[in-house]
């Protein structure tokens, strides 16, 4: 079941992590998370595109494109963090 956009920005404000794939591609991959402070940032594919607030916007107009990264909590989660080669390599 997808969830919406206030689910979604929910689940960001408490350490879930977003992610949205591009091109249904597991290598075209971007995440978006809550850095605390009402900062936002982005990794992975696409962050040389436009801006965090971007993404929001997105996330509120297409929430059916973005999807919350199982099993992974910014804030309790220790490296590698998904986006990272040794992530990668335990999967």
């Amino acid at each position: 079941m997808k969830l919406s956009s206030g689910e979604l920005i929910e689940s960001l404000k408490t350490g879930s992590l977003l992610f949205k794939k591009h091109y249904e591609d597991n290598e075209c991959i971007e995440y978006l998370f809550y850095w605390g402070a009402e900062q936002f940032e982005m990794k992975g594919w696409g962050t040389g595109l436009g801006t965090t607030h971007d993404r929001l916007v997105d996330i509120v107009f297409y929430p059916e494109e973005w999807d919350v990264f199982p099993d992974f909590n910014i804030n309790e989660d220790e490296y590698p963090y998904p986006w990272s080669t040794a992530y990668k390599k335990e999967k």
